[in-house]
């Protein structure tokens, strides 16, 4: 889906290598956005107290996979990172990758009413699908002009 913008005066050139500060924004605030929702319950999840479910994503857990399974080095969770220096590009986009890798779109089940929560289970590819087409605006210029010069695929 295009926006006004872009529709009365085309889309903007898609020529840089670099993301800039106001995609970096834009796609830790649709990370966080992802945490809160327990989308990334699907690989980190957060249990229900009694034992019965997954109710949410685990943070923690979620925040050493992160560290662990990515080459970038953010000194907190990137999604909560408020320093105002945009990190590498490809260090986001192994960002993405992580996410999209271990995203799922929760689906809210039976209601806990002691403990105030949905249980839910998770759709993967429909998280996937979701993930990639909110973030793929905020780094179509980076991708494109960097996998031009590219041999191997993700």
């Amino acid at each position: 889906m295009s926006y006004f913008s872009e529709r009365e005066q085309g889309e903007r050139p898609r020529d840089s290598e670099t993301i800039t500060e106001g995609a970096w924004g834009g796609m830790q605030a649709l990370i966080a956005g992802r945490v809160e929702d327990g989308s990334f319950g699907a690989s980190y999840p957060e249990t229900c107290p009694d034992g019965a479910a997954q109710v949410g994503t685990d943070y923690n857990i979620l925040c050493q996979g992160a560290a662990c399974r990515n080459s970038c080095r953010f000194e907190e969770p990137p999604w909560f990172d408020r320093s105002e220096r945009v990190p590498d590009t490809l260090h986001i986009l192994d960002l993405v990758q992580f996410c999209w890798r271990t995203i799922g779109k929760p689906i809210k089940g039976r209601y806990h009413d002691y403990f105030s929560h949905y249980h839910l289970s998770f759709n993967i590819d429909a998280g996937r699908d979701e993930f990639r087409t909110a973030v793929n605006p905020g780094i179509a210029c980076a991708v494109r002009k960097i996998s031009k010069g590219t041999t191997q695929g993700t």
